[in-house]
C-alpha cells in the first residue's frame, strides 16, 4: 500500500504519524478486519489533547465557503453545532487530520479526493464501519467496490443534502449509471419503479454484495415482502419441477423481457406441466426440429419475459375474438392435416363464431388432437339431436365406436355442404362401393342423374327403419306417383322380390333380379 504524502511524516507531532499510520497500513489491516484497536487507539488520541489541532472554527476563517449552515447537513456542521458531542469543535479535522499540521505546510492535511478507494473506504469506515445500511465486510463484496467506486462516488462530507450528505438526489445519482433502469421508464428490463411508487433502495443496499444483484436480502425473502401472495417455490418442486429454479430472480431478472423457454414458465404454472406428454408445450419441447424448439410455452402466449414485468404482458388466447384464435392457431396450422384458413373462412362453424379453442385446447392431454374432451362428446355439445338419431335402431355405428363424426364431416372445412369431407353420393360410396355402378341401368336419383342422391331414400345419422330408410312403405311413391300400391305385392317395391336391385342394374330397366 503506498504512503499518501512523505511530507506529512517528520513534522507535526504524533496524531500526525497515527494519521499517516491509518492511512497506509490500516487499509489492510481492514481488509483482514483487524482495524479495529488502530481505530480505538485513534480516537483515544485524537480527543486528547494535541497542540497541532486548530478546531473548526480556525479551518473555517479561510475555508468559509464550508461554514455549515444553520440547519446543518455537512459533517462539520453535524459536529460543530452539537456542543456535548466528542467532536465538537474538531469536525473539519476528523477527516482532513490536524489543522495546525496544515498551516505549517500547505501540503500537510490529509485530502481524501486524492486517495485511493481502499484508502478512501478506510477514512470513512473508522467512524462508519457499521452505521445504517453500510458495513465495511459488505462493501468490500458489493459491485460498486468491485467497480472502483468509493464513497466519494455518491457521498462528500461538505454536501449539504439531507439524503446521507449525498452529492445529488438518490435516485438521480442512481440514474448516472444505471439510466432508465433505476427510474424504471424501460418496462421490460427492471421492476417498474417510478410508476410502482418505490425507489432504488426499496430493493438494493447499495453498500453491501451480501446478496445477489445488492440486494437488502436474500431474493425470495425480498421480494414476498410485497409479492407474499404469489406462488411458493417449495410447492413447485414438491411438483416435481425441478428445474433449478431457487428464487425469485431465477426467473424475473433484468434484461428477461425476451424469449426464456418453458421451464421457467412452468415454476409458477406447474399445474399445466405436460403429463402426458400430449399438450402444445410437449410436442413442441419435445422436437429439435420444431422451430420454437424450447419455447412451447411462448409459441402461442408470446415472449415470457414481459410477462415477468406485468402480468398483462402476455398473449392470452381466451380473450381474443375467433378471427384473433384463427390467426394466432393458424401462424403453425395454417396448412395442417383436415385444416386449412381458408377452407375454415367457409365452414359453418366458422359463420357460427366458433373458433379454435371451442373444440381444441392448448393445454389439453387428450390425445385426439388435443381436445377439450372426448371427440363424440365434444360434437354432442352442440348437436345434441344426433345423440338420439344415433340410438335409434338402425344408425352408423358412431356409439359403438366403429366410426367418429369425423368418418363423414372436416370440422374445419366448409368446402362441401354440411361441412362433409366430400361430394355426398361421393363419400358414401367410400364405404358402400357396390352401390356406385356403373351401372347400364342407373337409378335416376343419383346426383349425376339431378336427383338428391343417396339423400333421396336414406336417412343419414338414425332412423327407426331398416337401412335408414325414409318412409318404407310409400317411399317409391313419392317419386312413381303412377304406381298404386294396391295393385302391388305387399310390402316395398324391393322387398316384395320384384325390384331387388334398386341402386342400379345390369340386367333389367326396372331393375328386376
Amino acid at each position: 500500500m503506498k504512503l499518501i504524502h512523505w511530507t506529512w511524516l517528520p513534522v507535526y507531532g504524533t496524531l500526525t504519524i497515527l494519521l499517516v499510520v491509518l492511512f497506509t497500513t490500516g487499509i489492510s489491516w481492514s481488509q483482514e478486519n483487524e482495524d479495529e484497536d488502530l481505530v480505538s487507539s485513534y480516537m483515544q488520541e485524537y480527543t486528547g489533547a494535541d497542540a497541532d489541532k486548530v478546531g473548526s472554527s480556525n479551518c473555517l476563517m479561510c475555508h468559509s465557503a464550508y461554514s455549515p449552515p444553520e440547519d446543518p447537513l455537512t459533517h462539520p456542521g453535524l459536529f460543530e453545532n452539537n456542543p456535548d458531542g466528542p467532536f465538537f469543535e474538531k469536525g473539519c479535522e476528523l477527516c482532513h487530520g490536524p489543522g495546525g499540521s496544515h498551516m505549517g505546510d500547505v501540503a500537510g492535511i490529509i485530502n481524501p479526493s486524492l486517495m485511493n478507494g481502499y484508502e478512501i473506504t478506510g477514512l470513512c469506515s473508522r467512524c462508519h464501519a457499521t452505521l445504517g445500511s453500510y458495513n465495511r465486510d459488505g462493501w468490500d463484496l458489493s459491485r460498486h467496490s468491485e467497480t472502483g467506486f468509493t464513497c466519494f462516488t455518491c457521498h462528500s462530507g461538505h454536501s449539504e443534502n439531507a439524503s446521507f450528505l449525498t452529492v445529488e438526489d438518490k435516485e438521480e445519482l442512481c440514474n448516472r449509471c444505471h439510466g432508465a433502469v433505476a427510474s424504471g421508464s424501460d418496462y421490460t428490463e427492471h421492476h417498474p419503479v417510478e410508476a410502482a411508487n418505490l425507489n432504488c433502495f426499496t430493493c438494493h443496499n447499495q453498500h453491501s454484495g451480501e446478496f445477489q444483484a445488492m440486494l437488502k436480502k436474500a431474493p425470495e425473502e425480498l421480494c414476498t415482502t410485497c409479492h407474499g401472495d404469489k406462488h411458493d417455490l417449495q410447492a413447485s418442486a414438491d411438483a416435481g419441477l425441478g428445474l433449478g429454479v431457487t428464487n425469485c430472480l431465477d426467473c424475473h431478472f433484468e434484461g428477461a423481457g425476451g424469449l426464456w423457454g418453458s421451464d421457467r414458465c412452468f415454476t409458477c404454472h406447474f399445474d399445466l406441466f405436460p403429463e402426458p406428454q400430449f399438450t402444445h408445450a410437449a410436442i413442441i419441447d419435445s422436437d429439435p426440429e420444431n422451430e420454437n424448439y424450447g419455447h412451447g410455452c411462448e409459441a402461442c402466449h408470446g415472449a415470457g419475459g414481459t410477462h415477468l414485468q406485468d402480468p398483462r404482458g402476455i398473449l392470452q388466447p381466451t380473450t381474443l375474438d375467433p378471427e384473433g384464435v384463427t390467426d394466432l392457431c393458424s401462424m403453425c396450422h395454417d396448412d395442417l392435416r383436415t385444416y386449412n384458413q381458408r377452407n375454415w373462412g367457409l365452414s359453418e362453424h366458422y359463420s357460427a363464431d366458433l373458433s379454435c379453442l371451442n373444440c381444441h385446447g392448448g393445454h389439453s392431454v387428450e390425445e385426439s388432437f388435443l381436445l377439450n374432451e372426448s371427440g363424440l362428446e365434444l360434437c354432442y355439445t352442440c348437436h345434441a339431436d344426433k345423440r338420439a338419431l344415433f340410438n335409434m335402431r338402425s344408425h352408423h355405428p358412431v356409439e359403438e365406436g366403429r366410426m367418429a363424426c369425423t368418418a363423414c364431416h372436416n370440422t374445419h372445412s366448409g368446402q362441401y355442404e354440411s361441412q362433409l369431407n366430400a361430394e355426398r353420393d361421393e363419400l358414401c360410396y367410400g364405404c358402400h362401393a357396390d352401390k356406385q355402378g356403373p351401372f347400364i341401368y342407373d337409378h335416376d336419383v343419383s346426383l349425376s342423374s339431378g336427383g338428391d342422391g343417396c339423400f333421396t331414400c336414406h336417412f343419414v345419422h338414425g332412423s327407426n327403419t331398416d337401412n335408414l330408410t325414409r318412409y318404407p312403405q310409400r317411399l317409391c311413391q313419392e317419386c312413381h306417383t303412377d304406381r298404386d300400391p294396391s295393385t302391388h305385392f305387399p310390402g316395398s317395391c324391393w322387398t316384395a322380390g320384384c325390384h331387388t336391385e334398386i341402386h342400379g342394374s345390369n340386367q333389367h330397366p326396372l331393375f328386376f333380379n
